[in-house]
């Protein structure tokens, strides 16, 4: 049985870091994504499905301390390594919400900018294939969203062309991590974006979907 976010990563947010292959195959895709956001100091950035944070470091190295980093995560465990290192590098300007993405209240992200603009970029890293109600999750990241902010999606799919010879493994990775291989929501994630980029890592197994919003929906 599969087990939903919050179970599978209650138990394993302690060793997230160490067993999820992040400096391995995952973590140049991530730098990807992020470069794509094309954040400067100052800026505010919205993280879907944060985990333990390891965006933060480069999130940080980028919108400086006078920014901001909201980190979402419906994973209580997830949250408390995500709090520890970011008490460790003594960040200040990031703010933790426990919830589920998809319930995420965007007037309150919002709060949380200056003059209640929006945050000026969103990411998702890993997160969407395994979020249930992930176009509802992404709809409330957009709402929240200052017109013109930069969107980049990180996610897991299957290998294709030379490279399918290693979808077994690819699957077994995702059937780890609690991914749907088969979602691909990257292109609907950015689907209503302009200046759309697509990046294709290992063979496909990752994909980097970046792009600028012309204005902020309203979430359903």
């Amino acid at each position: 049985m599969r087990l939903p976010r919050p179970a599978r990563y209650r138990w394993s947010g302690p060793i997230y870091d160490a067993v999820s292959l992040e400096r391995i195959l995952y973590r140049p895709a991530r730098v990807t994504g992020i470069d794509l956001l094309r954040l400067h100091p100052g800026q505010s950035v919205l993280d879907i499905g944060c985990g333990t944070g390891l965006n933060f470091p480069l999130l940080e190295a980028r919108v400086g301390l006078t920014g901001l980093v909201v980190g979402v995560d419906s994973s209580a465990g997830m949250l408390a390594q995500a709090r520890r290192r970011t008490r460790r590098a003594g960040w200040d300007n990031v703010v933790l919400l426990h919830i589920d993405a998809a319930d995420l209240n965007p007037h309150a992200v919002r709060q949380l900018t200056e003059k209640n603009r929006g945050v000026e970029a969103i990411v998702a890293t890993y997160a969407l294939s395994v979020t249930p109600r992930w176009q509802r999750a992404w709809a409330r990241a957009r709402a929240a969203a200052a017109p013109g902010a930069r969107i980049a999606v990180v996610d897991l799919g299957l290998p294709t062309g030379h490279a399918a010879v290693l979808a077994p493994l690819a699957r077994l990775a995702c059937t780890a991590g609690g991914a749907d291989p088969h979602r691909n929501p990257g292109p609907v994630a950015v689907s209503q974006a302009i200046d759309r980029t697509r990046i294709r890592r290992l063979g496909g197994h990752v994909v980097v979907h970046a792009g600028t919003l012309p204005g902020t929906p309203t979430a359903s």
